[in-house]
């Protein structure tokens, strides 16, 4: 009986080392999908395609005088879409700026956080 709970044990500490290489795999992905990965990565490309198309969309309501309805919808997904980004962003900020969880704390002062900032800032407003 003491043997099983001993080897149940090292079971859990195992799976728990098993996550953490998991997450580690998972967010070194993300860095390099939200970063300027190598030229052949698809899910790069796609994603910087995709955020220079939210930027264009956000930009269309400012070309009317009037303010439709949908304007409110598309200001909302693109303000979405820039809290994801951001999120993601500081989620792996200790792989861009190694500095351990320094970079956590680091991050949102950096100019390109403080301009995501801005871009996010409407959503919480409005």
């Amino acid at each position: 009986m003491e043997g099983e709970y001993e080897r149940d044990q090292s079971y859990d500490y195992h799976v728990t080392d098993l996550c953490k290489i998991g997450e580690t795999k998972m967010r070194n992905r993300i860095f390099q999908i939200i970063e300027s990965a190598e030229e052949n990565d698809r899910a790069s490309a796609a994603y910087d395609i995709i955020m220079i198309a939210i930027i264009v969309i956000g930009i269309i309501p400012l070309a009317f005088k009037v303010r439709y309805p949908v304007f409110f919808f598309i200001d909302k997904f693109v303000g979405i879409a820039f809290l994801i980004d951001y999120i993601l962003r500081l989620w792996t900020a200790d792989i861009k700026l190694k500095k351990g969880m320094k970079s956590f704390f680091i991050y949102p002062f950096t100019p390109m956080a403080l301009i995501d900032l801005v871009s996010i800032f409407p959503l919480f407003v409005s």
